[in-house]
């Protein structure tokens, strides 16, 4: 009797999942316009947008990228180093607004994000999260600018040298793109962007901060340089249950824009690292003009 009930229970447990399953390719494949979304539906639009073929192409050049290949051989520069945190420093203050944008808050421009107050939350958290997605995201930010004026007393940069940065096109459309998202209030679509890329990012920043501290004679890298990369080389806990509370939002983002949305900060992370691999050397500023006499 409770083994006829438990083949009952797995039975039916089996032909749920097996039509939650079917009822996703429906999404997926004919642009279904879907229902609110619910936990099976948004932990299933997750798996399948860390399965998808692009997705595996940009990791895979990330797994061999020349930029922490370099530093893993000894070859980085000081100034892909500085690169680094000349682009990191205008990418955060803009990501920062960003997330400010999608945590509902308006007017959050400050001139300097180190030491900046981060406003209150202003969004109630979505159900199964404690904390408001895009709040946390830009608590992060303004948390790690800090750190990230570390790593430029390190390599012997001033703030003053990096708002004046000559940061590339190449290198910030990863924060252009998060502009955008926020232009047009795509919560869904930037909390699938976070789940699925900040495991991407924080693998960049694990391998450049091993790679570094491992060669202190040729890198000499102190903690303060160091304390940024391995702040977003941490795992950050809850965050899939974070981000499936957004997409869970009604009304149900379809996938294709999900998927876009993923596929687009991927390509532009990728964009990133290959900026500040090319970097060269800063011209020395001209000398003031003569007033004559």
């Amino acid at each position: 009797m409770i083994g006829t009930v438990a083949s009952h229970r797995l039975g039916a447990a089996l032909s749920a999942q097996l039509f939650a399953s079917l009822f996703f390719v429906a999404l997926i494949t004919f642009h279904v316009t879907p229902p609110p979304c619910d936990q099976v539906t948004a932990n299933m639009y997750l798996k399948h947008l860390r399965s998808e073929p692009w997705l595996a192409q940009v990791e895979a050049k990330l797994a061999v990228h020349p930029y922490v290949r370099a530093a893993e051989s000894g070859r980085l520069t000081l100034t892909q180093r500085r690169a680094f945190v000349g682009e990191q420093y205008s990418i955060q203050m803009s990501d920062a607004r960003s997330f400010a944008v999608l945590a509902g808050h308006v007017g959050f421009l400050p001139s300097r994000l180190a030491g900046t107050p981060v406003p209150s939350a202003v969004q109630r958290a979505p159900a199964g999260a404690t904390i408001d997605l895009f709040q946390y995201l830009l608590e992060g930010e303004v948390y790690a600018a800090d750190l990230l004026l570390g790593m430029s007393r390190a390599l012997g940069l001033t703030e003053e040298q990096l708002m004046t940065w000559p940061i590339t096109s190449q290198g910030q459309g990863y924060p252009s793109y998060w502009a955008r998202l926020a232009l047009s209030r795509q919560r869904a679509e930037g909390a699938a962007a976070v789940a699925v890329n900040f495991d991407a990012w924080g693998r960049m920043c694990r391998r450049l901060h091993a790679a570094l501290a491992a060669q202190p004679t040729v890198y000499n890298a102190s903690a303060e340089e160091l304390a940024f990369i391995a702040y977003f080389g941490e795992t950050v806990p809850g965050l899939d249950e974070m981000a499936i509370s957004v997409v869970r939002e009604a009304p149900c983002p379809r996938y294709s824009d999900l998927a876009q949305a993923v596929r687009l900060v991927q390509e532009n992370e990728v964009a990133f690292w290959d900026a500040i691999y090319a970097a060269t050397p800063m011209a020395p500023a001209p000398p003031p003009a003569s007033t004559g006499t």
